[in-house]
């Protein structure tokens, strides 16, 4: 209050009124930027392979999570996992919680981390079963065929990812967000490496 001086009162009721309109509309469209969101992300970088998303639109992140195999000492990690889907289809709530209310396609992307070198044996001979050798090390992950979410983060399935070096390609079945959607249950399998097709006994429960 203290700034204001005599030129300024001056100013026509006309110019007033303009003012604290054009200020009234940059202050709605600020509310419109952030209502609704429940702190997704717009405007996310979708990596996706050979237009392998092309039924996601105005994608979003729905939320970001952690996966790991059941011992231990797990030899795989899945880590900064996004769950990404389509703005449209989101059921908006009070809670904010978006991955809660969609149902339909998605993409995820993220890291794999590879432990220790794992190979495509018989768990009870120790038999070779294919060629698949996973060696140890982190990988990025990209989707080649989009995915499904049901409600309330369950039902999680992608048919296939694939990693930027090796040729990995990686599959999650079944699976649901929990922790408020921070990690997931669900089996998850490498069902090619370099080429070769792996084993169905090539997968783990990860949670």
């Amino acid at each position: 209050m203290e700034g204001l001086n005599n030129k300024t009162l001056s100013f026509p009721a006309k110019t007033i009124t303009r003012a604290f309109a054009a200020l009234g509309m940059v202050l709605a469209l600020a509310a419109c930027g952030k209502g609704g969101g429940g702190g997704t992300n717009t405007n996310v970088g979708l990596n996706c392979l050979s237009q392998a998303c092309g039924n996601i639109t105005a994608p979003v992140v729905l939320t970001t999570f952690q996966s790991q195999s059941s011992t231990s000492n797990p030899e795989i990690i899945l880590q900064n996992m996004q769950i990404i889907a389509s703005a449209n289809l989101i059921q908006q709530n009070a809670s904010g919680n978006n991955y809660n209310n969609y149902q339909g396609p998605i993409a995820i992307q993220g890291q794999m981390v590879v432990t220790k070198q794992m190979v495509d044996v018989d768990t009870i001979t120790g038999a070779q079963l294919t060629p698949c050798v996973l060696p140890a090390g982190t990988y990025n992950l990209q989707t080649l065929t989009t995915g499904t979410m049901g409600l309330a983060g369950g039902d999680v399935n992608v048919p296939a990812m694939l990693s930027n070096v090796g040729n990995i390609e990686v599959k999650i079945e079944n699976g649901q967000l929990f922790t408020s959607g921070t990690r997931l249950f669900a089996k998850v399998s490498v069902t090619r490496v370099n080429g070769y097709v792996c084993s169905g006994r090539f997968f783990g429960s990860f949670y």
